[in-house]
């Protein structure tokens, strides 16, 4: 099943539905910059790799956009230091 990551920049977060779902990746633009300061996977879709799944897509549109990505937000923070494929993103 696939499930696009997309930026609503109109509401400041990235979306991903699932199963009836949405996660969330809320975030501030700065200069250059994305703050991710909250991600939130409904409680029904938890345990299934979403929020990792929701993350690759950020950080991969990140990427595309030569944007670099500064973690407010405790889960992203984690994510980052778990995949070091990553590392070039932090701002």
């Amino acid at each position: 099943m696939s499930n696009p990551v997309r930026n609503n920049s109109a509401q400041s977060r990235y979306e991903m539905e699932a199963d009836g779902g949405t996660a969330l990746a809320l975030y501030q633009r700065a200069p250059g910059k994305v703050l991710i300061y909250h991600t939130e996977v409904p409680r029904h879709l938890r345990g299934r790799g979403m929020g990792a799944k929701l993350m690759r897509g950020v950080l991969a549109d990140l990427r595309a956009n030569n944007l670099k990505v500064v973690p407010r937000c405790s889960y992203v923070a984690r994510f980052m230091r778990e995949h070091p494929e990553f590392q070039d993103l932090l701002g």
